[in-house]
């Protein structure tokens, strides 16, 4: 009889022991986390889109029909003076002189007639930028944001400058296979040193907008999976998937227009295994 009782007072440790061991188990296995919260902060949107160097000031020459061959009184690379004669015609009381004092930077075909310039004098020192952005960026963009400017062609090189112009006029560029069009304004940017590429190159433009307070989280606080943008809230310990519309973003930190609540808890860092439903333990 008491072989019996000592038997089932066994048993019933062993489950103790067992019951005991999986909870301890469970509570080790519960994801350490760092949580935090909607805060209130000053962003700047970043706008990247493509544009082309250009001289400030050019003038150009095209051909004049009806008045016989042109005969070019200068060479690429020239620097000519205001007034300077550019192209003479079989008639010698017709020539055609500079406006501008630069340097002759394009020399086009003198036998090909149409609206191929065939002469083009400017100023490489006096550079702008000119940038096309989309009608929904284009409200956006305002006179004398800052703007900085990168090349393919030199990666370690960047230069500064302004924006001093939104085109009121768009331009239309086809879609993909010209099915549609998208409408494109053009924004003039100024810059505050020439930069050391030539004429007529494609740069990198970044346009820094207006700044605005907004509802922000750190960018590593959000997933992006499955084409949504997701956060983890911590609820009765476990991590609770959320999704987010993001915004505007900079210095680390990104817009949060809906999907959370400024009192709530939401994981800093998700490690790249959690999933929803997760026990999390708050560090």
């Amino acid at each position: 009889m008491k072989k019996k009782i000592w038997i089932g007072l066994g048993v019933i440790l062993l489950i103790g022991v067992m019951v005991g061991t999986a909870i301890y188990r469970n509570a080790d296995a519960a994801i350490e986390v760092t949580v935090t919260q909607l805060k209130k902060e000053e962003l700047n949107e970043v706008i990247l889109v493509s544009g082309t160097l250009q001289p400030e000031k050019s003038f150009s020459v095209y051909p004049e029909v009806g008045r016989g061959s042109p005969e070019l009184q200068i060479k690429f690379g020239d620097k000519v003076k205001k007034g300077t004669t550019l192209v003479k015609y079989e008639n010698p009381s017709f020539q055609v002189k500079s406006k501008l004092q630069g340097t002759v930077v394009f020399i086009g075909d003198s036998h090909q007639g149409g609206s191929q310039p065939l002469v083009i004098v400017a100023d490489p020192a006096k550079q702008k930028v000119i940038a096309e952005v989309s009608e929904f960026d284009a409200l956006k963009i305002k006179k004398g944001q800052k703007v900085t400017v990168r090349s393919d062609a030199l990666p370690d090189k960047k230069w500064s400058g302004k924006v001093i112009q939104v085109g009121d006029y768009p331009q239309s560029t086809e879609g993909i296979g010209g099915s549609s069009s998208q409408i494109m304004y053009p924004v003039e940017i100024s810059l505050d040193k020439a930069a050391s590429v030539k004429l007529g190159s494609r740069l990198i433009v970044e346009i820094t907008t207006d700044s605005q307070s907004v509802d922000s989280l750190p960018e590593d606080a959000v997933v992006h999976r499955d084409g949504k943008d997701l956060v983890f809230v911590v609820d009765q310990g476990r991590a609770v998937e959320k999704e987010v519309k993001l915004g505007i973003s900079g210095k680390g930190k990104v817009e949060i227009v809906s999907g959370v609540k400024a009192d709530e808890e939401i994981i800093a860092k998700p490690p790249r295994d959690l999933e929803d439903g997760m026990e999390v333990k708050v560090k």
